[in-house]
């Protein structure tokens, strides 16, 4: 609005509308406004929505279309006002923020369950004043950062907290209001928090209010408040009447609480927040089934002036033990008669307990509100609820009606029931229907009347094991298909073709169905989901990331620029009447004449409900309602469980085999990418969903047990990435994070393993995911065999250093012990060196830091995972992992492989001020490990051919799909761009070593370098160890025909050699020093060749059982003969059953020491380490 407007009479809103600066907008008394749904209307910097009803002419807002849910009235921004006077809101939400002001008088606010919003949110307003105004029906009132002033009202009918008050200043107050049934779980009355627990506490005041029916607190004071009053107010039929938690302080005086589980309780709720703080005096503790207090040990209570119902006489406190002699208790009349013992025994003479009177404004004489069942709840067949209402005093009796067919036809549940009894119990019929309604009717006026807004649903009882049976299975097919479902007689079928869930509004089956080949057009119009504009198909260009973004984050997204394919999605489910209701199937089908050449790599179809991504309130894939304009704002940026989606996951190899389908769970992820177009999404098995709560495949064929040669193929979640932080900028390949941390697959470091796959969402084509694997605490057990519960892991990450994302609160003291003690003390000092490797993997740092220098990481102060497991068993060979060490693991390496010469090892010892690795530096043992080990890796893991190599297999994968991939998502802006992004890391690998070889001499002043040739006089005699590397055809980077292989080694640090003879020879020197000590240590003065000689050993015949290698490295022990042989672990089990044999395979085996007995009692030790140890 341009001008100052005003509407009077019926208004019908079919667009958003917006009040420009300066300007006001009237609605006159009498006026009725209709909004569609999702409109809004919004005030902008220092203008006015004035809405002037008045006692005899209110104002009605409400929806157009019945059933549906407008968006808002909303004061949007510094200056801007909402006057409300008179005036009766339904189904939508009232909003001030942004230094706004609110002034509401006289109103109703009602029917309003829309997901987690508030049906009046206020949040960083100037200010909010709320008086006498009826709040009904609804979920939560939600004051933030903003001083409030409410003051007789009543509010009741809530599913969340009544009144939630986060983070409000001093000056905030509720007085002289009612808040009562709250129906649900962990509901409280009225709630003092935090936003994400982000301080300030809150300061407030609440006096004389009435507060009942609630399951959880009359009123909570937790998050650290900083000082919350309750004064004169009667709270009755709680969980507890006044709960004081998390560090917070409160002062309770003059109030009456009873029927309660606790009268006061005082405790720690979130584990490390400490115990809450109280005083209290001048109270009535009364008939409280659990007692008059509880207090855990961190919290503390002074309590004083209070009368107890546990027969506690205090005369030193002045608590006492007396009949309160309530006027009426049975009736909810809490004054105390004239004879009261407790009359002036307050701490200055005054009464005990509540002061009167209390509450807010009365129900009106007239009103008749359903308060219960509400909308979107969902209830079982055969199960007992109460349906709750309230009325005025005008009304006598009630009926109670019932419809579930959405209000077409209603059958009685109940005539003439008083109307003071405000609840009736019922049995909720045994059947299927999501259009359920309930009707309270005044008996003595059939068209006054209320019932729930939106519809509730029954599911029914006995949930039935019947499935659908499709003719066709999914997977890949050249020609069109009808598919079939059959079901047992007498039930109904529900399907749908667009992703969704199908219910009793779905398509009921009759016929077969038909798919065949199709397709997305390109230049489908972007739909930008509002709370007016809703989703459909194509889903594809549903728009993901925001259009404009305050914050460091780039919010990329562009619509496709070609056809998509689309794959036909078959959802259906059985209902049986009298058996229950079946679980979904869900089947894809790919339909395509050349559908047998498409794909080259693995194809996920994610079939989910199209609400669960694309919703305005619920969906996590779009900005939605929680964006404010800011970075880490968003729908998408929910967290934990309340941001996980049910969803169907089909893996298909690129054949059109299925090797998997169950149901599963979806959450978006991330730190700095959820804004961006495609999200990365993690992937989660669980009972909830599925009878199979693992992936029980192989997704990544090389992917070995840490120190074991035993596949993984068991996984508890996966992720599903879009290639994180490079996703929409010009370098984008992909394949980076992926491709580097390949590399790091024979490091003693638990890295990410990479398998790229193409995804299809509800049939349609959403381009290239990364599945990788997630190194959670379900990730380490399924690896190293180590129960989750024993385990600690941390982060440093955006919310900072030492964040304990699995263990017990006050566990990351170890960690931050340790790097306090390596920061402080000195390491040139064995004894202190000794306690450092004693709780640190030592190698496995230097493999991390190793790996994060070469690759050129440079986010190094964050994104840093690392781990223990509690109580760990030290020593030598102990199971890897297991030793009770920390371990760091790598993640987030989509920012390396850029800039080859930039000396990342000087940009961490430098910039890094209390860094691990550089303190450790000056220990000279560590030091000289480290250059032997970045040398080792130079010559092994991050060889110059093996990177290239690796680099050509991983995109020759992804390039068939690069093209439809771009088409998509329109990053990197064409196939020639990818091309030149893959040689920018084809032209790192080329360079990198030498610029590194060239950083580590520049830092720690080695004069050069020079080639070692290790050779063996022949390989079927024996290997060499070279420092960590076991020269072998399994080693990273070694010729296809292994010796002579040539290193680069630093001079003047020591290289240690040793000889290992294979079974049946003996070492007997090496060739060009005729030295004949097996293990030698040589000072690279200039280049060195060494070749280790063998001979025969005519000894190993002479009944001694022999093993080689040993330590076995690869999975394979040799015999210097046959032998009839069982092999046992360190405790006498047996692990590998008797057989006779000259090669044992011990790939299964855990790193650690076994036992080889032989049937005549020959024995030897056999010690299974893995590769580079």
């Amino acid at each position: 609005m341009t001008q100052d407007t005003t509407w009077s009479g019926t208004v019908l809103l079919d667009r958003n509308v917006q009040v420009l600066t300066g300007k006001t907008l009237t609605i006159q008394a009498g006026s009725v406004v209709k909004l569609n749904p999702g409109i809004s209307v919004t005030a902008d910097s220092n203008s006015v929505i004035r809405i002037q009803g008045s006692d005899a002419s209110p104002v009605s807002i409400s929806a157009a279309v019945p059933g549906t849910y407008w968006y808002n009235f909303h004061a949007s921004q510094p200056g801007s006002v909402i006057e409300m006077s008179y005036t009766d809101v339904e189904g939508g939400q009232i909003k001030v923020s942004n230094g706004g002001i609110g002034n509401i008088q006289y109103c109703k606010l009602h029917d309003y369950n829309q997901g987690d919003n508030p049906i009046l949110f206020v949040i960083d307003a100037n200010s909010i004043y709320v008086n006498s105004t009826q709040v009904s029906d609804y979920y939560e009132i939600n004051i933030v950062r903003t001083v409030a002033l409410v003051e007789n009202c009543l509010f009741e009918f809530t599913t969340a907290d009544g009144i939630d008050f986060d983070n409000v200043p001093a000056g905030t107050i509720i007085r002289n209001t009612t808040v009562r049934n709250g129906k649900g779980f962990n509901i409280d009355g009225i709630d003092f928090g935090k936003v994400d627990f982000m301080p300030p506490g809150s300061r407030a005041r609440v006096e004389n209010c009435k507060i009942y029916n609630f399951s959880d607190n009359g009123i909570s004071i937790g998050e650290g408040a900083l000082d919350v009053v309750v004064t004169g107010t009667l709270i009755y039929r709680a969980g507890s009447g006044i709960a004081v938690k998390d560090s917070s302080i409160a002062t309770i005086y003059n109030n009456t609480i009873y029927d309660c589980g606790y009268g006061i309780e005082v405790y720690e709720k979130n584990t490390g927040l400490g115990g809450g703080h109280a005083v209290a005096y001048n109270n009535i503790f009364w008939e409280n089934q659990n007692g008059s207090f509880s207090l855990s040990t961190d919290a503390t209570l002074e309590l004083s002036y209070s009368n107890l119902q546990e027969n506690i006489v205090d005369t030193v406190a002045n608590n006492y033990s007396l009949d309160p002699f309530f006027v009426d208790a049975s009736s909810d009349n809490f004054q105390l008669s004239p004879i009261s013992p407790l009359r002036g025994k307050g701490i200055n003479g005054e009464d005990l307990g509540a002061i009167f009177p209390v509450g807010g404004i009365p129900v009106p004489t007239s009103d008749l509100i359903l308060g219960h069942p509400q909308a979107f709840m969902k209830y079982k067949g055969d199960s007992t609820i109460n349906i709750y209402w309230s009325a005025g005093s005008s009304i006598q009796s009630v009926d109670l009606q019932f419809s579930d067919d959405g209000g077409v036809n209603w059958q009685q549940l109940a005539s003439n029931v008083l109307a003071t009894d405000e609840s009736f119990t019922w049995t909720v019929p045994n059947i299927y229907s999501t259009r359920s309604f309930i009707k309270v009717i005044d008996h003595n006026d059939t068209t006054h009347q209320s019932r729930n807004l939106l519809s509730f649903s029954i599911l029914p009882n006995g949930d039935t094991t019947q499935l659908p049976l499709y003719s066709r299975l999914s997977g890949f097919y050249q020609t069109p298909i009808d598919v079939s479902i059959t079901a047992p007689p007498g039930s109904v079928i529900y399907y749908t073709l667009d992703g969704s869930d199908p219910t009793d509004r779905s398509f009921v089956y009759s016929s077969p169905i038909h798919f065949e080949e199709d397709s997305i057009p390109v230049g489908q119009p972007e739909l930008n989901i509002t709370a007016s504009d809703f989703p459909h198909q194509p889903y594809s260009y549903i728009r993901s990331a925001p259009i404009t973004l305050n914050g460091p984050m780039h919010n990329f997204y562009r619509t496709p620029n070609t056809t998509l394919i689309k794959a036909g999605v078959l959802r259906s489910r059985v209902y049986t009447p009298g058996q229950g209701l079946g679980n979904i199937v869900t089947s894809t089908y790919f339909i395509d004449s050349d559908i047998e050449d498409k794909f080259k790599i693995p194809v996920i179809s994610l079939v989910t409900d199209p609400e669960n991504l694309f919703n305005f309130y619920t969906g996590i894939y779009i900005p939605g309602a929680t964006f404010n304009g800011n970075a880490f704002t968003g729908n998408y940026e929910l967290s934990g469980l309340k941001s996980e989606r049910p969803a169907n996951f089909e893996f298909f190899k690129p054949n059109g085999q299925q090797v998997l389908s169950q149901e599963i769970g979806i959450r978006t992820r991330g730190e700095w990418i959820r804004n961006l177009g495609q999200k990365a999404l993690t992937v989660y098995a669980r009972s909830e969903y599925d009878l199979e709560n693992n992936f029980n495949y192989n997704f990544f064929k090389s992917l070995k047990k840490p120190g074991t040669q035993e596949t993984l193929d068991e996984f508890k979640r996966i992720i599903l990435r879009n290639n994180g932080n490079e996703w929409g900028i010009p370098g984008n390949t992909m394949c980076r994070d992926g491709l580097v941390q390949s590399l790091f697959d024979h490091l003693d470091l638990k890295y990410q393993a990479y398998a790229p796959t193409v995804a299809f969402v509800n049939g349609e084509y959403w381009g290239i995911h990364n599945i990788r694997e997630l190194n959670d605490a379900w990730g380490i057990q399924k690896n190293y065999g180590i129960n989750r519960d024993s385990l600690i892991m941390m982060e440093d990450n955006l919310d900072g250093q030492y964040q304990l994302i699995t263990g017990q609160a006050g566990e990351e003291a170890s960690f931050i012990a340790l790097k306090n003690f390596i920061g402080q003390n000195d390491l040139t000092i064995q004894s202190n060196y000794n306690y450092v490797t004693d709780h640190l993997d030592i190698s496995n740092l230097i493999d991390y830091w190793s790996a994060t220098a070469f690759t050129n990481k440079r986010n190094i102060n964050h994104n840093q995972s690392y781990w223990k497991m509690r109580n760990g068993h030290p020593g030598s060979y102990v199971t890897e992992g297991q030793d009770g060490r920390w371990r760091f693991m790598a993640s987030d390496f989509d920012g390396g492989f850029y800039d080859p010469d930039f000396n990342n090892l000087n940009f961490i010892i430098t910039e890094m001020s209390d860094s691990i690795f550089k303190r450790l530096l000056i220990n000279s043992e560590f030091k000289q490990q480290f250059i032997s080990r970045y040398a080792d890796l130079m010559n092994s893991s991050f060889d110059t051919q093996r990177m290239l190599d690796r680099i050509d297999e991983i995109a020759a994968a992804i390039e068939p799909e690069m093209p439809r991939h771009i088409g998509r998502w329109r990053t990197p802006d064409n196939m020639q761009k990818w091309y030149d992004n893959i040689e920018e890391l084809r032209i790192f690998a080329r360079v990198r070593v030498d610029f590194q070889r060239a950083h580590v001499k520049s830092q720690f002043n080695l004069s050069g370098t020079h080639l070692l040739h290790a050779n063996v006089d022949d390989m079927s005699h024996g290997n060499i160890i070279v420092n960590s590397l076991f020269i072998s055809s399994t080693l990273p980077g070694v010729s296809d025909h292994v010796y002579p292989w040539t290193g680069t080694y630093f001079e003047n640090v020591p290289v240690t050699l040793t000889a290992i003879a294979k079974p049946g020879y003996k070492f007997v020197r090496w060739e060009e020093i005729s030295s004949t000590s097996s293990t030698i240590s040589v000072n690279m003065t200039s280049d060195l060749t060494l070749t280790a000689m063998f001979e025969l050993d005519f000894s190993s015949q002479n009944g001694q059982l022999m093993l080689y290698p040993n330590p076995s490295v690869d999975g394979k022990v040799y015999m210097n003969d046959f032998y009839r042989v069982t092999v046992y672990d360190i405790t006498g089990k047996e692990v590998l059953a008797e057989q006779t044999t000259k090669e044992l395979n011990v790939s299964q085996l855990a790193k650690g020491v076994y036992f080889v007995r032989e049937e005549t009692g020959l024995q030897a030790k056999l010690v299974v380490v893995t590769n580079g140890e």
